[in-house]
């Protein structure tokens, strides 16, 4: 099964809009992929990366 992560802000996330991610993993979890929908409101590309933990690690 292929991962597929959606990174975002509100928009993403679906909660007031369209949430486009959930679609795709309806319609494509047939095909091997699975969407991961990590969109937080209000979310900054900064925390995203404090998330992710990249910052920490030295480069590949």
């Amino acid at each position: 099964m292929q991962r597929v992560v959606y990174l975002g802000a509100s928009i993403l996330r679906g909660w007031v809009s369209f949430n486009f991610v959930e679609l795709l993993g309806q319609r494509m979890e047939k095909d091997g992929f699975r969407f991961v929908n990590t969109g937080v409101s209000g979310d900054l590309a900064y925390n995203v990366l404090a998330r992710s933990g990249h910052r920490d690690r030295p480069p590949a």
